[in-house]
């Protein structure tokens, strides 16, 4: 793969905020991971057209709409030429960016649980896709999100639980910080023996457990950052968050 350039400089290699860290990611790696998707989509997909390849792109790109929980958006969007709404692109791939020193995948702080609610959101309620990811300073965290039709009861007729959303002041863009939770009413399961992903986007569903991945920065070959960027692998989603775990601390 090409070098970036120019060449990052060892200030524009200094990370001190997320911003920052953006920064980095978006002249170094990103446009190399839309360089190798650009490379390898037609070997893999030679009936698509040009316009079906996938890009990384800023999350902006891809809004869903312009009223209230529409208006925020991830860091960072999975997008395709060929598939865009009246606000832009359809994000494909929601992802979140996030300091180590903040949040990692394996340290249980008291706002552990809310990128995953984040990326549940991005995934589930907006966009209807099943996989998204964490970027860290640390490791890439790919999430599995899955869904659960509610069956005739009084399961039907509740709503799903959520908690109150907050905005907060980003120079940026705008993005939710206490998002819709799923209810601890659902079971906890595997994700790979009868979990239900509702591809139609049925209202009467809630969230089931989300799975997720590790992949620390200096990983190599398949488990790799660029591989997982957009390539999830069902069978190394290992790692389970049960419904308990997503709920708001006291």
């Amino acid at each position: 793969m090409a070098e970036t350039s120019p060449s990052l400089t060892e200030l524009d290699r200094m990370i001190f905020t997320e911003r920052t860290f953006e920064s980095v990611l978006e002249r170094a790696i990103m446009p190399q991971v839309s360089s190798a998707l650009r490379l390898a989509w037609p070997i893999h997909y030679s009936n698509d057209d040009l316009k079906d390849v996938v890009e990384i792109g800023k999350g902006d790109k891809a809004r869903k709409g312009i009223y209230e929980d529409d208006r925020y958006y991830p860091d960072w969007a999975g997008i395709r030429e060929g598939v865009v709404t009246r606000f832009g692109y359809r994000n494909l791939c929601p992802r979140e960016t996030k300091l180590e020193s903040k949040w990692n995948s394996s340290r249980k702080d008291f706002d552990y649980a809310e990128p995953f609610k984040q990326i549940q959101t991005y995934c589930g309620r907006q966009w209807n896709t099943r996989y998204g990811y964490i970027i860290t300073t640390k490791e890439l965290v790919v999430v599995k999100v899955s869904r659960e039709t509610i069956g005739p009861g009084l399961a039907a007729t509740r709503s799903v639980r959520t908690v109150t959303q907050q905005a907060r002041n980003d120079n940026s863009h705008s993005r939710t910080i206490s998002i819709e939770t799923v209810s601890s009413g659902v079971q906890a399961m595997s994700l790979d023996t009868g979990s239900v992903y509702d591809e139609v986007g049925s209202l009467n569903i809630e969230h089931g457990p989300l799975q997720f991945k590790s992949i620390p920065w200096d990983a190599t070959g398949a488990s790799s950052h660029g591989g997982y960027i957009w390539r999830p692998a069902r069978n190394h989603l290992s790692r389970i968050i049960r419904p308990q775990a997503l709920q708001v601390p006291n």
